[in-house]
């Protein structure tokens, strides 16, 4: 960096100071003035953020000349911020659990000397102007602070936090300047509580039904609300201000499809997102996603975004849908080398060749383009799905080798042959109604290739129609307003829809007819007499099935049925769901009222959140070994036991269990099993808690911190064989024997306990953190069997003795001034273990 590069910065930065005029002393007596002169002074605070952000990252680059950096420090600050009083809240150190603020000059040493490289991007979200007690007006810039680089100590940085920034106006001097920086809001109570007050009466009845809130609605529950990792608002038309998303940037999932929304502006912050869906909306522009780059999947069809560039930068992305839109270039895929599933149907698209770089593709559209050449698909094994109609494909010998491929869609082609397509060992069905394939080519292939089925002409519908029985063609005939006798172009758009329900229908006992609905996302056969779900084996975008009160007793079928999301076979005699465990986009099983005893299966499905097995054969040792190896999921199955359970809690306790998650005044049977399966409780001041022993219900509980309680009695803790972290402060402990059987615990806290003895000690192997300071212990004997221990604190303590601790060859840290120890063998201590850092005065 130059010297007049720091010059320019100085010089903009006074720039932003000129300007006329007082907003509270317009000698016009308008509104309008003053609502200008705000408009200009949030203009001027904008440029002051970006002047903040190069001042930043000079000093975050080593490669800038040191002379430079301390006229930042030292001098430059002043430009823009009040004083050097003015303190910043820190997020340079991302390990860092309590909030501290430094002073502003302090705080820009500190981005000198931790990072090597580094980059600081403010996106501004907001800029509010408010007035103080003394009729003063300020602004307030919410952010979000992107930091990117590298640390002195080598790793690598990359986070992002919302930031406020506060900006002072002096009206007299003209001059905006920053007083405060911080992350922490004070009031964060408040904001909560308003954020909901203000919220339109809309988006509060979507809220209170989806989450069953109920009055009054506190800002714990609202900070709850606003922690959620999902949020689904398909075809939600009546919401117009899409504004309060802006709140939910833990969102992992958001579905957006089929509705209102014409901006992507309250959702740029979602840099937690994996799983977005826009399809179907006003979309046009989506620049705004730029820095999501968690992304796994991209829906976009039916909108009109025409330009893609922006999706290059998603290199973690492993579907992608953007049918029916503008785009028109493919250049954006040379990145996304994970790509499994690519649909760019019904767009101008001609060129796919950027197609070769994705490594292992499983499902490729490109129905209804302008492509004419496949050659970018050619080795590419691990495709199973091809779309191709409607293009100008004539060559298929880039399919030739093809091992895995499945289904072929080639309607509408000028193809006249099938020879490409010989030998491939897994080929089922190959569409070609249409083309230049003859009904004698068509039966020669099929001749040679007895699994293989090749559908040409219209015949096929035709006869498939004919076929079928007369209650189906009624329900299909009632869904798409159709007659008795429909043509082939009927056909094809009853094929091609999406839902279908049969509920209650009890004149259907098979869905023999559902094996040509290859677009079938959605079915209901809920409340039937079907047995069987073989004909939907092969419907690869089937997403949803609520096949409760049926006949089914086998789920094989659906095993290759990869895109299921939600199943419902509650109310069946299905006894094994082996064949779930290879869905991976399995996100909601119910199956209560079945006779499934084993729940193994589930254990490897990243995406599943919640499985019901109430009134099933599961047993409580199965739960829990599953949920000790997926936490993510939760397991509903004793709901009757639980609800009896939880009206026998004390309302103390009751309060206690709703401070650390949600529980309606009737709890819901998901609230009830968060509840048994809460992992850390935390109780600071409750005099009036004298017994835990409602905590055997927690046996997933890993860490207990009670402060400042009433408690003598701790013989629940060795129930809880999950703990991990053990924190007793301030507290009349008698004895701590049950923690003996604790043998999981690493950290382990009793400070300020009349504790005597540690002979419970002996049998916590896996101990790595022990804090007894300000107890009555004077031997450390059994702390020495504990050879994973890392951090001992034994200050205020009467212990006379650290020599047994000289065999504990991973401690890193002793603490103990202020006991009987002397200089001498505190020295003779540190020769030992010159490793352990020693505090003793």
């Amino acid at each position: 960096m130059k010297t007049k590069c720091l010059s320019y910065l100085v010089a903009g930065i006074c720039a932003i100071s000129l300007g006329s005029g007082n907003v509270f002393a317009q000698t016009a007596n308008s509104d309008t003035a003053q609502y200008n002169k705000i408009v200009e002074y949030k203009g001027q605070a904008e440029q002051l953020i970006h002047f903040l952000a190069y001042a930043m990252n000079t000093l975050a680059d080593d490669q800038n000349p040191a002379s430079e950096k301390e006229t930042v420090v030292k001098e430059s600050y002043l430009k823009f911020f009040k004083n050097d009083k003015v303190q910043i809240e820190d997020d340079l150190d991302e390990k860092r659990d309590m909030p501290i603020s430094k002073d502003v000059q302090a705080y820009l040493k500190d981005i000198d000397f931790f990072f090597v490289k580094a980059k600081f991007e403010f996106i501004i979200e907001n800029i509010e102007h408010f007035v103080n007690e003394n009729n003063v007006l300020y602004f307030r810039v919410t952010l979000s602070r992107v930091l990117t680089g590298f640390t002195i100590g080598g790793d690598t940085v990359k986070s992002t936090r919302k930031r406020y920034v506060e900006i002072n106006v002096d009206e007299a001097e003209n001059d905006l300047k920053i007083v405060s920086i911080y992350t922490t809001k004070l009031n964060a109570d408040k904001e909560l509580l308003d954020w909901w007050k203000n919220m339109d009466a809309d988006w509060k009845a979507f809220f209170t039904e989806k989450y069953k809130l109920t009055e009054p609605i506190t800002s714990g529950r609202i900070k709850q609300l606003q922690e959620i990792t999902e949020l689904d608002f398909t075809n939600k038309k009546t919401f117009s201000d899409w504004t309060v998303l802006s709140n939910f940037s833990d969102l992992k999932k958001l579905n957006l499809a089929g509705t209102e929304i014409s901006s992507l502006l309250p959702i740029r912050n979602y840099t937690k997102l994996e799983v977005l869906d826009i399809s179907n909306t006003k979309i046009v522009d989506i620049s705004m996603l730029k820095y999501i780059t968690e992304l796994k999947e991209l829906y976009i069809a039916d909108t009109k975004v025409s330009d893609a560039t922006i999706i290059s930068n998603f290199r973690k992305l492993e579907k992608i849908n953007i049918e029916n839109t503008e785009i028109t270039g493919t250049e954006f895929i040379k990145e996304l080398t994970l790509l499994t599933d690519i649909r760019l149907s019904g767009t101008k698209i001609a060129n796919i060749s950027y197609l070769k770089y994705i490594i292992k593709p499983e499902l490729i559209k490109i129905s209804g383009t302008n492509v004419t050449d496949l050659s970018a698909i050619a080795g590419k094994n691990s495709l199973v799905y091809l779309f191709a109609e409607r293009t100008g494909i004539v060559d298929l010998s880039p399919i030739k080798g093809l091992q895995n491929l499945k289904h072929l869609y080639l309607n509408g082609c000028a193809i006249d042959n099938l020879d490409a397509l010989t030998g491939l060992p897994k080929l089922e069905m190959v569409f070609c109604d249409n083309t230049k394939i003859s009904k004698t080519k068509a039966d020669e292939f099929m001749q040679k290739h007895k699994k293989a089925l090749v559908v040409y002409k219209s015949e096929v519908l035709l006869n498939w129609w004919k076929t079928m029985s007369a209650d189906w063609k009624e329900v299909l005939s009632a869904k798409l307003k159709v007659g008795n006798n429909p043509d082939t172009e009927t056909l094809h758009k009853i094929i091609a829809t999406e839902t279908i329900s049969i509920a209650g229908n009890k004149k259907l006992r098979d869905i023999e007819p559902l094996r040509q609905l290859v677009d079938l996302k959605t079915l209901d056969i809920s409340n039937t007499s079907v047995s069987n779900l073989q004909p939907i084996s092969d419907l690869i975008d089937l997403k949803e099935i609520n096949a409760s009160h049926t006949e089914i007793r086998n789920l094989l079928p659906l095993n290759k049925v990869k895109s299921l999301a939600k199943l419902n076979i509650s109310y069946t005699k299905i006894a094994d769901i082996e064949a779930l465990a290879g869905l991976s986009e399995l996100e909601l099983l119910i199956a209560d009222s079945t006779q499934v005893s084993i729940i193994k299966p589930l254990l490897l499905l990243s995406k599943l959140t919640k499985a019901y097995f109430d009134f099933t054969k599961i047993t409580e040792d199965a739960v829990y070994s599953f949920n000790k190896q997926n936490s993510k999921c939760l397991v509903v199955w004793q709901t009757d036991s639980l609800l009896k359970v939880w009206n026998t809690v004390n309302p103390e306790w009751q309060q206690i269990f709703r401070a650390h998650t949600a529980l309606d005044k009737e709890p819901t049977r998901e609230q009830l099993h968060s509840w048994i399966t809460l992992k850390s409780i935390e109780l600071k001041d409750r005099f009036d808690i004298n017994s835990i022993d409602v905590l055997r219900n927690l046996k997933m509980l890993e860490s207990l911190e009670l402060v400042s309680t009433q408690v003598t009695n701790y013989s629940v803790l060795g129930s809880l064989k999950e703990l991990r972290t053990l924190k007793i402060n301030n507290s009349p402990i008698p004895d701590l024997e049950a923690v003996a059987g604790n043998v999981n615990l690493v950290s382990l806290n009793i400070e300020n306990t009349p504790v005597k003895s540690l002979k419970f000690i002996e049998s916590l192997k896996n101990l790595e953190y022990l804090n007894i300071a300000g107890t009555k212990v004077k031997s450390l004997k059994q702390v020495a069997l504990l050879f994973k221990l890392k951090s001992v604190d034994c200050f205020n303590s009467p212990v006379a003795s650290i020599k047994e601790l000289g065999v504990l060859k991973n401690l890193e840290s002793l603490k103990c001034y202020n006991t009987k120890l002397t200089v001498k063998e505190v020295d003779a201590f540190k020769l030992a273990c010159p490793n352990c850092k020693v505090v003793h005065y």
